[in-house]
């Protein structure tokens, strides 16, 4: 879940986008796991959903072995879009912190390739 205000938006990466609502200070934790809210799924509860749920938890969530299987972030951070320069990484497997100052309005990326185990990167 994040920790900091933000808003969707339109994005030129990909449609859909994450933006800061407020200034976000290089340093800052804006994402952390909250247990109840942001869902964590098993490799075998993943195989037993319809392919419509598995197709949506490849789209906007993503795999790290470490925390559990797929997740799927309750909030709007699913809708945080990659970059190989990016404003946030994750520092473990429940934080993310910005690793640049990031004025409001400006968009919110992550590397997915950093945590997503299965990030498929052909198509971004």
């Amino acid at each position: 879940m994040f920790t900091i205000k933000t808003k969707l938006g339109n994005s030129e990466i990909h449609g859909i986008g994450v933006f800061a609502d407020e200034f976000i200070s290089k340093g800052t934790l804006i994402w952390k796991y909250q247990k109840y809210f942001d869902t964590t799924i098993s490799d075998q509860e993943f195989e037993r959903l319809p392919k419509l749920t598995q197709d949506f938890l490849l789209f906007y969530g993503y795999y790290n072995k470490e925390e559990g299987g797929y997740v799927l972030c309750g909030d709007n951070a699913r809708f945080t879009n990659h970059s190989k320069k990016p404003m946030m990484q994750m520092v473990n497997i429940t934080d993310s912190i910005s690793i640049q100052d990031t004025n409001m309005g400006d968009v919110i990326t992550e590397n997915y390739q950093v945590f997503d185990q299965k990030c498929n990167l052909k198509n971004i």
